[in-house]
């Protein structure tokens, strides 16, 4: 095949045209680089020629993440088809680009074949520079510092004339530079992880009978974090297209306030938000408190889900039903909490833990009450604890250190 002489902005395309056209296989056609000329393009989309002198000054960071200059290089080359004696005849190699095409390697494959001659040191980065443009990666904006282990293969190959490689040789050659990605603001609510949603079966199906919709927490506890937003920057490819990345709104606020019941720890990347003291987390409009004391109308699945804090905090719920034909505290329910007290009934198949208990109605006989001290007006249910005050017994159980009981009708 004769010289072909061309000038293009893909040399990768060029060499499948011209293989096609004679017929020969595009690995067995090899390239002699010419000229290189490297342009950006104005507002108008018009080349504008980059001199030598200013090439560096495109390869800096601050360049290649400005996504307003788009760079397009042309490519004066000459197409041989390899010839007896091509002295890279034997090369086995390929390039190997990263996923966001920002590094590139040169590869030289187990079983490569070189002999040594004069000019090897300088037809070697040549026939490097031959891959890059088969892999349409630009020239000189992104090349590495890999020009001295070139020498170090040459300077071996020098000592033994001859050498078929044992190994892949990997060697980086071409350096794009990757995105910073934008961070988008964020609420996460640490305190919802925090707070067991109900557990799970063997089958792995969640009881939401005994999820809790009260948000426990203790002193130091956070509470949620607010992401603070984050403006990313662009990158570039090895071959010169831009990596573009999201625009985020960095002016993004937490759309609440807190009280004193949580302490606001601000940083550059986020706001951490703490509990002062053990209790719930209350919200009024769009402010947060950490109470120690709450009041509910009911404990039931609809209100409060199950309630499950520590005993030692010193967390108090106060139950007010206004309905006497409605249970306080409605049927299956679990309570654990240090001070609880009841104005309504407490209904069956409830199980209650607590330090201190007060109920100004009366027990279910299906219901189950564990505690250190309880005062409870009518019981019917089982109860365990060190000191009960029982206004009336009606066929319920008592296990106490030591109980008063006004009136026992049975029990």
């Amino acid at each position: 095949m004769k010289s072909i002489d061309i000038v293009t902005n893909n040399v990768a395309r060029e060499l499948l045209r011209i293989a096609a056209q004679k017929s020969i296989p595009i690995s067995k056609l090899y390239l002699n680089i010419n000229r290189v000329d490297t342009f950006t393009k104005d507002e108008n989309a018009n080349l504008v020629e980059v001199d030598s002198n200013n090439l560096r000054r495109y390869s800096q960071e601050k360049a290649l993440r400005d996504s307003s200059i788009e760079f397009e290089q042309q490519y004066d080359v000459t197409v041989n088809e390899y010839y007896k004696g091509y002295s890279f005849e034997k090369m086995i190699s390929k390039i190997e680009l990263n996923e966001s095409n920002t590094t590139a390697h040169f590869i030289i494959k187990k079983g490569s074949q070189l002999e040594y001659y004069e000019n090897l040191y300088t037809d070697f980065l040549e026939y490097i520079n031959e891959q890059k443009l088969r892999s349409n990666i630009m020239l000189y904006l992104f090349d590495t510092d890999y020009h001295h282990s070139i020498k170090e293969f040459v300077d071996v190959i020098k000592q033994i004339k001859k050498i078929t490689f044992k190994e892949d040789k990997k060697i980086l050659i071409s350096q794009g530079i990757d995105a910073i990605e934008s961070i988008k603001s964020e609420i996460c609510m640490t305190i919802e992880e925090n707070n067991d949603i109900g557990a799970e079966d063997e089958a792995g199906r969640v009881d939401y009978s005994n999820r809790g919709f009260l948000l426990s927490c203790a002193a130091g506890d956070q509470l949620f974090e607010f992401i603070k937003p984050q403006q990313g920057e662009h990158g570039r490819t090895c071959k010169g297209k831009i990596i573009e990345v999201e625009t985020v709104n960095i002016d993004a606020k937490p759309t609440f306030t807190t009280e004193d019941g949580i302490e606001v720890q601000d940083s550059f990347e986020n706001i951490k938000y703490i509990s002062t003291k053990s209790g719930y987390l209350v919200k009024k409009a769009n402010q947060y408190d950490v109470s120690n004391s709450i009041d509910v109308e009911e404990i039931s699945f609809k209100i409060t889900g199950t309630i499950n804090s520590d005993l030692d905090s010193e967390i108090s719920i106060n139950v007010i039903k206004d309905n006497p034909l409605e249970d306080a505290i409605e049927e299956g329910m679990h309570v654990k909490v240090q001070k609880l007290s009841i104005k309504g009934s407490v209904g069956p198949n409830t199980t209650i833990q607590a330090r201190d208990i007060s109920i100004e109605g009366q027990t279910h006989n299906d219901s189950s009450i564990t505690c250190v001290n309880a005062k409870i007006s009518l019981h019917k249910g089982k109860l365990v604890a060190r000191k009960v005050d029982v206004e009336t017994l009606e066929g319920g159980e008592i296990i106490a250190d030591e109980a008063i009981v006004k009136n026992a009708m049975r029990g």
